[in-house]
Order: C-alpha cells, then structure tokens, then sequence
C-alpha cells in the first residue's frame, strides 16, 4: 500500500480483517450446521425413554431373549411366509413445505418396497466380497386400505397444526399436542412425517413400548424421493434405516453408546462390527486397521443401518433379514395373520379369509374365488401397483364366486387386488413373476 497515509492503512487492513473474520465465522456456522445433522435419534430416545420407563427395559431384555432363541433354532431360516406391512402415514404440517404430497408418500413405499427385497436399482453398487451376504427380506409395505372404522382409506392422513416443530418428546404422536393419534400398533405400521428440531432425520422406538408411541418418525424433508430438496439425504433410506429399528435391528456398532471402540455389538454375525457410524460416502475398503478385527475388508458402511448418505446405501444382510423375521414372529406377531395388507373391522374382516387367491405368485392369470355367503349383485376388482396407481380394473356379478384376471401385460413385481362390494372391503397381494 505505497503512497497510502498510514491511518488509511490500518482502516483498510481493520477491513480485510472484519471481512475475513465474517467469512471464517460463516464457515463456522456452516460447518457447524451441517454437523447438528444426525443421522438417527433411536439409541437417544431409547435411553430416555428407559430412564422413566423401566418395565421397558426388561420387555427389551424378554424380547431379545425370545428373538435369539428364535433365530438359535433356525426357525428364522425356515419361514418362507411374505410379511406384508399395512402403512399408515401421518403427515403433521405447519407450512405447505411441510405438506407433503401424495406422490412423495408413494415413493417412499416404493423405495421401502425396493429395499426390503433388494430389488432397489443400486445393488449393483454392493462390493464384491460382501454379495454374498445381501438379502431380499421378504418383507413388502403398502398403504392401509381400511382405516379402523372400517371405512376405506389411501393410508395418508395430512393434518395442519400450530406447532412450528417437533422435538424426541413424541407430541406429533397425539392430537393432545399438535399432532395425530395412532392408529393401533398391532395392525399398522404409523408413521409419522413432520419438522423434526434439532437436526434429526428420524428416530424409531424398538419393540416393547407402549402402544401409544410404537412407530417411525421423520422429519419431513426426509421423506420418500424428494429431488434435492433433502440434499444427501433424499432417497428415502432415512425410513428404510429407522423402519429397520422397528424391526429391532441395531446400528453396526451397536445400540448402547458406548465410546469404547468394538465394546457393543448388533447382534448380527454377518454385519462386521464396526468401531462406530460411517458418515458420508466412503470409499471401500474402509476403516481396514479398525474395523475390530474381524473382517479384512473393514465396515459395512454401505448397508442401511450405517449413517452414510442416502446414495451410498444399498442392502441389508442374511443376518439382518433373520432377525428381522423373528421380531415379528416373537414381537409383532399379529402382522403375520394381515397377509391381505388391509386392516379392517366387523363383518368385513372376517369375509376377507372367504376369498382365496391363487396361483400367487403367478406368471399368467390369478384367480379371486368367493365364498357362498358373500353372492352379491356385483363386485368390483382393482388391481393397483405399489405406488397406488391403477393397472387394471373390472366390475362383474359374483353369481360364478370367482373371476380371472390376466397378468401377462404386467411387469414382474408386487400388485394390490382391491376386491370390494356391499359385503366385503379387501385388499389381497398379487406377485407377479416372469
């Protein structure tokens, strides 16, 4: 600054000065902003929730018990049984932000779809040596048909609320507080979608709490395929991660927080255990030298109970389908008896097991068969994919008790027969298969 007056000097290097601090203090806050993101709230909310509620932890300790026995006699292995799971979406919104549209629900049931049967389009991404272990669950969800009233229902409920936010404290869970009330926890799976403070994705309670609160939380910009408005975090694995703790699945390095590196364990033998969350999208290998000696080609960060971002996710494995399956057949069994994936009530539940559906799965047509007692004037048939969108539709009298419907134009995957009339509202699974 030669030929500038010393005064003018030090007032322009007191500028730089303030202009470099504000840059440094934007980083700062950016950074800082970007670290409150927290993957999960599970094992926080877990422990808080235990610290008031110790009848929890011991039904947590009966139902780990119950599970590893379970899968100890191999009966995990041989059940061959789909598991189909009735969704209940419960969108809580102050701002039109927060509504979520129909069209991003569905997209999460797919992606949930896709997951659970490893069927997602980036499975390809698996590394080689850990193929091996990748599963398809045999777990598929769909949106409840039949509310608990019995009336019918898109499983999409979207309420306005005054509250600008939701913390771990669960008000979104009752209309007391801002939020809805649950529909019952032995027949659905709730889920609950609003503006989560405090930077978390989501949290989930693990089998053994009270009914009230039982299901997933999301935060809203989270949920389903969103384009970039979630930014890593936008494919929907955020669900597919907390649904895997409804399943009382753990995080890879386990549940308890303990900072003591490859101390705790999530009771899986397939998962190598590892020192802690994988943030990020890491290159593979990763962690080698720290991976608790016991796998030479470190973390499993790209299955989905690790924190990697959402397109760095892609498979759960044989260990983690098993005890998954014996969650439901020890914790949530009740599950088990709504293979038609509509809940209903009265007269129209018990019609549901008067109509068999059969060959399924099919590769060319399926048969709806009636029972006597359900001749009605008419019925209709509608068979809709996983996204809720209708593929083929017919209305005929029932005077034969069974009708056909051809599949050879559909694509291999999961459908919905919604078969209804004046004495029965239900909705069977369909898979096709080529």
């Amino acid at each position: 600054m030669e030929g500038v007056p010393i005064q003018y000097q030090t007032k322009i290097m007191i500028k730089h000065l303030l202009a470099l601090s504000i840059t440094v203090l934007i980083s700062i806050a950016n950074q800082t902003k970007a670290q409150q993101t927290i993957r999960c709230g599970t094992t926080e909310v877990m422990q808080q929730y235990s610290a008031k509620h110790p009848e929890y932890v011991q039904k947590r300790a009966e139902i780990e018990s119950r599970i590893l026995d379970f899968i100890a006699r191999g009966q995990a292995k041989g059940v061959q049984q789909q598991i189909v799971i009735p969704v209940v979406v419960h969108v809580i919104y102050n701002t039109d932000e927060e509504n979520i549209s129909d069209e991003i629900v569905q997209s999460q049931i797919e992606v949930l779809n896709q997951d659970y049967s490893y069927t997602n389009p980036d499975k390809g991404n698996v590394p080689l040596p850990f193929q091996q272990y990748a599963a398809d669950c045999q777990i598929s969800f769909c949106l409840a048909g039949v509310d608990p009233s019995g009336n019918y229902t898109n499983g999409i409920i979207h309420k306005q609320t005054a509250a600008t936010e939701f913390t771990t404290e669960d008000k979104m869970k009752s209309s007391n507080t801002g939020g809805d009330d649950p529909w019952p926890c032995e027949k659905y799976l709730n889920i609950w979608v609003c503006d989560l403070a405090n930077g978390y994705l989501g949290y989930t309670f693990q089998p053994g709490a009270d009914c009230s609160i039982d299901g997933v939380v999301i935060d809203s910009k989270h949920f389903g395929v969103n384009g970039d408005l979630g930014g890593n975090y936008n494919l929907g694995r955020t669900t597919t991660h907390e649904v895997g703790h409804w399943f009382n699945l753990n995080h890879p390095w386990g549940n308890n927080g303990s900072n003591d590196q490859c101390l705790d364990d999530d009771g899986v033998g397939d998962t190598p255990h590892s020192p802690g969350p994988n943030y990020n999208c890491k290159n593979f290998p990763n962690n080698v030298s720290l991976t608790c000696l016991n796998s030479p080609y470190g973390d499993m960060f790209m299955n989905f109970m690790d924190y990697s971002y959402d397109n760095c996710m892609y498979f759960f494995t044989q260990g983690q389908k098993a005890r998954m399956v014996a969650a439901v057949n020890t914790s949530r069994p009740s599950f088990l008896e709504f293979t038609n994936c509509t809940v209903g009530v009265g007269e129209m539940e018990i019609n549901a097991n008067k109509i068999s559906t059969y060959p399924n799965p099919t590769n060319g047509m399926v048969n709806f068969s009636f029972q006597n007692e359900l001749k009605t004037q008419a019925f209709t048939v509608t068979l809709t994919d996983v996204l809720g969108q209708k593929v083929y539709s017919i209305h005929k009298p029932v005077s034969q008790h069974s009708v056909e419907i051809q599949t050879l134009s559909l694509q291999e995957g999961n459908y919905f027969a919604q078969i209804s009339s004046d004495k029965v509202n239900v909705v069977k699974k369909v898979v096709v298969i080529r």
